[in-house]
């Protein structure tokens, strides 16, 4: 990172670089999901989970296809049937990304710090209660 000459602030030129790799990324990963959603609202094919498959339980992203086609048919309702993380963890792991995203633009540091390891263990550790609650009950 370059700063200059006698102040300790990065340079603005290295943050425009920083925020257009950003938001490339960031488009990539929304256009991708996206893309997805709508070919999966549109001819209703989704891929198959291979626990699912294998197991005959459920996992926690099980259903997640059919609640991101019913995302895009805003059929909010239908998305906390298929799938009740597609509304709650999914927006929270968006928000994440979202504040990892700025925090690299702004200061270029790319390794997680304590709020977002801590985020993602909230996260994970949720979304595996509720695989497991999800087959108990």
């Amino acid at each position: 990172m370059r700063m200059h000459r006698t102040e300790s602030i990065p340079c603005d030129a290295d943050r425009d670089i920083r925020l257009k790799r950003a938001l490339l990324n960031l488009g990539i990963m929304a256009l991708l999901l996206a893309g997805y959603a709508v070919f999966a609202a549109v001819t209703g094919f989704g891929f198959e989970c291979p626990i699912r498959a294998h197991t005959r339980l459920l996992c926690p992203s099980c259903g997640m296809t059919r609640a991101l086609a019913d995302m895009v048919r805003l059929d909010l309702a239908g998305a906390w049937h298929d799938n009740p993380l597609s509304l709650t963890l999914l927006p929270a792991s968006g928000i994440c990304v979202l504040a990892f995203a700025a925090r690299y633009v702004y200061t270029g540091k790319t390794e997680l710090s304590l709020p977002f390891k801590a985020a993602a263990v909230v996260i994970i550790a949720a979304a595996a209660l509720f695989g497991i609650l999800r087959n108990i009950i």
